[in-house]
């Protein structure tokens, strides 16, 4: 009688963290991106940060960020809009947070780990970043009726954030007996297809929105 084979096969699901990142690690890949977009969002900020001393400085003058009707940021740098926290412009908040997960993205790169707690409070400031593109976005359309050329930078990069740190934090809490299935899977599989699925419905709500001002610069 020939004894069973007790080899274990490895688990081939994509989906599965690998140990480094059970650690409390990051893939490389998604480390440099995550670095590249928060440095992205970082410049953009900073830009909004001098937008407004300049518009403070000179109020009547035009801002390099004034560019035509649709694409401007004269009209909300100083709006109360643009000040929620306390009178804090977002801007610096922004530029803040951009930078504080810029040296993470940098430090994970480099095979630094992080407690869970961590990660879930990425997550949290993650999702706090997409109601804040929700929020300005409503702005631009309701109130402003323009859009802000650096916010749209913002908006870009926080939305790219979001799906990848959302889909890390949901790899993290699978595990060979209870893999990830249905929804979860989906944002772990397919974050790409989900990101470029939003970048295309706020595309078409922009375009919706600001249809009489897009048909003037043709």
């Amino acid at each position: 009688m020939t004894s069973r084979d007790t080899t274990k096969i490895p688990n081939s699901d994509s989906c599965l963290p690998t140990p480094h990142m059970q650690k409390g690690g990051a893939p490389r890949w998604w480390s440099a991106i995550v670095a590249l977009l928060s440095i992205i969002g970082t410049v953009a900020s900073v830009e909004l940060v001098m937008a407004e001393q300049q518009k403070k400085v000179a109020p009547l003058g035009e801002l390099g960020c004034d560019i035509n009707v649709l694409i401007g940021c004269g009209e909300s740098i100083l709006s109360p809009e643009a000040h929620l926290f306390f009178g804090i412009s977002n801007s610096i908040l922004g530029t803040t947070a951009f930078s504080i997960l810029a040296v993470i993205a940098v430090s994970l790169f480099f095979r630094v780990t992080l407690p869970r707690s961590l990660w879930w409070l990425m997550l949290l400031g993650a999702i706090g970043a997409i109601a804040m593109v929700v929020f300005f976005l409503w702005a631009s359309i309701v109130t402003f009726k323009a859009l802000c050329p650096y916010c749209l930078v913002v908006w870009t990069v926080s939305i790219a954030l979001f799906y990848l740190i959302l889909a890390h934090v949901l790899r993290l809490q699978a595990t060979p007996q209870r893999p990830l299935k249905g929804i979860t899977r989906l944002f772990v599989r397919d974050w790409w297809l989900l990101l470029i699925a939003t970048y295309l419905v706020v595309f078409l709500i922009i375009v919706i929105a600001f249809f009489d001002k897009f048909a003037l610069l043709l």
